[in-house]
C-alpha cells in the first residue's frame, strides 16, 4: 500500500513539472488565470480535441495542431497529452487545477471564437 501511494505521488508530481515545462503559449497573452474542479475529461477524435469540463461552468478545448487550419490556437500532441494527464490526475485526486487560457480565434464553424483554450495547465493544492 505505501509503494501504492508513493508511486501516486511520484506520478502526480512529475504530471505537474510536466506541464508547467511545455507551456503551449506566453502568459502575459492569456485570459486566464482560473480555478478548475474538473467534473470531466475526454479526447474527441473526430475533431481532434481534448476537453476538460469544470463544475464551474466553463469548457476547455485544447485543439490538436492537426485540427482545422483556421484554428488560431493549437497545442501539439504532446501538450495534449500532458494537459490530459494534468486534467486527468487533478479529477482522480479531486484537488482543483489552474488553467490560463486564450479565447480561440478563427473560422466560426471549424473553431467557435467562444472556445476556451488552454494555454498552461498546473495542479494546484
Amino acid at each position: 500500500m505505501r509503494l501504492e501511494i508513493k508511486s501516486l505521488k511520484s506520478m502526480l508530481l512529475s504530471t505537474l513539472l510536466a506541464g508547467i515545462s511545455i507551456a503551449a503559449a506566453d502568459n502575459a497573452n492569456a485570459d486566464g488565470p482560473f480555478t478548475c474542479n474538473v467534473y470531466a475529461v475526454g479526447y474527441r477524435t473526430d475533431m481532434n480535441r481534448l476537453k476538460i469540463s469544470c463544475t464551474q461552468g466553463k469548457t476547455f478545448w485544447a485543439y490538436e495542431a492537426s485540427a482545422n487550419a483556421s484554428c488560431g490556437t493549437k497545442a501539439t500532441y504532446d501538450a495534449i497529452k500532458m494537459f490530459h494527464s494534468t486534467a486527468t490526475s487533478s479529477l482522480l485526486a479531486g484537488k482543483a487545477m489552474t488553467i490560463y487560457y486564450v479565447t480561440q480565434s478563427g473560422a466560426k464553424n471549424a473553431c467557435p471564437s467562444t472556445d476556451l483554450v488552454p494555454t498552461e495547465i498546473y495542479l494546484t493544492n
